[in-house]
């Protein structure tokens, strides 16, 4: 099978839209520090926000709500950790395991990469 532009393009469109992502948050925090840094205690409001901006700028059309994504967020639960007992009320706050998104991302990415 030859691949084209078209196939990759298809072949990334079956990958996730939280895995999507996921990877962008690594393509635009280049620094590990910053990006573990960004991933620990994140209000879920902050990442609810930067999902939404992040499918603006790829023009992803489908509409998730707050609720939605919070429930398609659970089908990463071995990523997180959760905390809902924040001192400052602030709501609940996430913290990614680093490395396994990482890895996470290897897995879904890695298909293109050799193709």
């Amino acid at each position: 099978r030859p691949i084209t532009d078209a196939y990759k393009q298809m072949k990334s469109a079956t990958i996730p839209l939280m895995v999507r992502f996921f990877n962008h948050l690594f393509e635009v925090n280049e620094d590990p520090e910053e990006l573990q840094e960004y991933l620990t205690d994140i209000s879920a409001s902050k990442l609810y926000t930067d999902f939404n901006l992040f499918k603006t700028t790829q023009n992803e059309k489908s509409e998730m709500s707050r609720h939605k994504f919070t429930t398609s967020l659970t089908y990463y639960k071995d990523y997180y950790t959760k905390d809902t007992k924040d001192k400052n009320k602030v709501g609940i706050k996430y913290t990614f395991d680093y490395d396994k998104l990482y890895e996470l991302i290897e897995e879904n990415y890695s298909d293109l990469d050799s193709l």
